[in-house]
């Protein structure tokens, strides 16, 4: 009985953090209500459904309306808390605007020894930051 309450906990959590995640995209490509709604949803319960369709196995959110309740929550408080979700404040660089700024936050914070990886896109100069990270 524990185990299944605190297996259901960690379900509606993983729900709503995904929830937030698909209204987050939808706010910031400036989507209304009902399209931050609809990406939340399939944000949040979109990859469960298509495994339990594969397994042939019952639909979870179908059976239980608390995944309905908990998108539906997360979307609203998103639109409402938007401009205060900034990309900015879940950055590691702290909101450091240049390269040179967030390799000096970076080796502010890294010691001798440690390793970082890097994750880019193609228009991120890579070699500036490695060059900006390496120099003494």
């Amino acid at each position: 009985m524990f185990v299944d309450y605190i297996l259901s906990t960690f379900d509606y959590t993983g729900t709503l953090a995904f929830a937030i995640s698909g209204a987050l995209a939808a706010a910031r490509k400036k989507f209304d209500l009902f399209g931050g709604v609809f990406l939340g949803f399939v944000t949040a319960i979109g990859g469960g459904t298509l495994r339990d369709m594969m397994l042939n196995i019952p639909v979870a959110w179908l059976h239980d309306i608390w995944y309905f309740y908990i998108v539906l929550f997360g979307v609203i408080i998103t639109f409402l808390f938007r401009k205060h979700m900034s990309p900015d404040a879940i950055r590691i660089t702290g909101g450091k605007d240049t390269y040179g700024d967030t390799a000096a936050y970076l080796k502010s914070i890294l010691r001798e020894g440690d390793h970082v990886l890097f994750k880019a896109s193609r228009s991120m100069a890579l070699e500036t930051m490695v060059e900006a990270l390496t120099a003494n």
